[in-house]
């Protein structure tokens, strides 16, 4: 599941991201920034973050799993992953399936 360090690195997901994909909410639809997907997370990611057979986390490391990345320095850190609802909205609204 996504766990962020700090805010700056939920806001730098959230760029790279939730606010490209077709399942963002913008502020003038009447329901506010955001996406469920996010929402969940913040509001779980916290409590969830140790356990390992909880169903929230089970279902939160569905939605937005961790990934190994290889920094420059060559050192492997794990590293919130594609959404798996991400949709880029330059591809079209169409969703295959």
């Amino acid at each position: 599941m996504a766990y962020f360090a700090n805010g700056t690195e939920g806001e730098l997901y959230r760029e790279r991201f939730c606010e490209r994909c077709t399942n963002w909410r913008d502020l003038d639809d009447g329901r506010g920034p955001g996406c469920p997907i996010m929402d969940v997370h913040f509001m779980y990611a916290y409590e969830l973050c140790n356990e390992s057979e909880h169903p929230g986390k089970i279902m939160l490391d569905m939605l937005i799993p961790m990934v190994d990345h290889t920094f420059s320095d060559g050192l492997t850190y794990p590293v919130p992953g594609e959404c798996s609802m991400f949709h880029a909205k330059d591809r079209g609204a169409e969703i295959e399936g």
